[in-house]
């Protein structure tokens, strides 16, 4: 298993309330990790339009416009003590596409990006630049959904893992080393939706265990790693409730490709849990 190493998050922006949120996550992740951070603009060039007359000024001036908000992001980052980088970048293609490309180039460790739900939480957002983004990346995403309060200057302490022991639900494993340094607890859950579940899943805290044991020192196991059967007929609720409880920074899962998103418990599920949670949510493409 290849593991996430240290390196520099992307951070794509629209410079809405969403992204400047999800870019102060990134900062705290910077700033207690040490991972560089690189903010990014897509400006979506059209090549072609229906206006008779040129609007080549248009472009440029929309262009300007972008990069000056960039550099007012970034100058209140580095006020905090965190260097960046920004950039704009124009795209003939899709967005979802460039952010990612953009993030390979740059040899990444990770996307951090904000969404929000423009038509309540049912439609999850279906085709939107995050499910996109979730759906092909090859390097860890975070998204921080509408329900995540602003992280700036906030210590990464609890994180929740959830897995229905399945093989893509492993995939997070990969980057549990670089979170778990320091001081950061672990609760990994299991949902069981209901009694014809318990004999297939009684003995799912063993199998985790063996799996993390393989990537974490024992000692780290032993004193910082909590496991816990979540009882519901609704995995992403029940999630929910226990982030809430734990009070967790930092929601890990697995995704998988497929037509619409689709994830490691159940159709759907998977987004559900990002735009419901309290916290950030990290998924692998598996």
């Amino acid at each position: 298993m290849r593991k996430v190493q240290l390196g520099t998050i992307v951070i794509p922006t629209d410079f809405s309330k969403a992204s400047k949120i999800a870019l102060g996550f990134a900062q705290s992740l910077a700033q207690q990790y040490g991972f560089d951070l690189s903010l990014i603009h897509i400006f979506p060039y059209v090549a072609h339009h229906r206006y008779a007359a040129p609007v080549g000024w248009m472009m440029t001036d929309l262009r300007a416009r972008s990069r000056r908000r960039l550099m007012a992001a970034k100058a209140k980052v580095l006020a905090a003590g965190t260097g960046i980088r920004c950039s704009v970048i124009d795209s003939a293609g899709d967005i979802p596409g460039q952010i990612i490309n953009t993030a390979v180039s740059e040899g990444a460790s990770l996307i951090v990006m904000g969404t929000h739900s423009r038509d309540g939480v049912e439609r999850f957002l279906v085709g939107s630049t995050a499910e996109e983004v979730l759906r092909h990346a090859v390097l860890p995403v975070i998204v921080v959904g509408p329900h995540v309060k602003d992280y700036s200057r906030r210590k990464i302490q609890t994180l929740v893992y959830a897995t229905d022991l399945s093989a893509r639900s492993l995939g997070v494993l990969r980057i549990l080393p670089l979170l778990m340094a320091g001081d950061t607890r672990l609760s990994v859950v299991h949902v069981r939706e209901d009694q014809a579940h318990a004999p297939a899943s009684a003995g799912w805290e063993v199998t985790v265990r063996n799996s993390l044991a393989g990537v974490l020192p024992a000692d780290v196991l032993e004193s910082r790693v909590d496991f816990k059967t979540l009882e519901d007929d609704d995995p992403a609720r029940a999630v929910e409730r226990h982030l809430k409880a734990v009070h967790a920074d930092l929601l890990l899962i697995g995704v998988h490709k497929g037509r619409g998103m689709t994830a490691h418990l159940s159709p759907r599920t998977g987004f559900r849990m990002i735009m419901a949670a309290p916290c950030a949510v990290l998924s692998i493409c598996e």
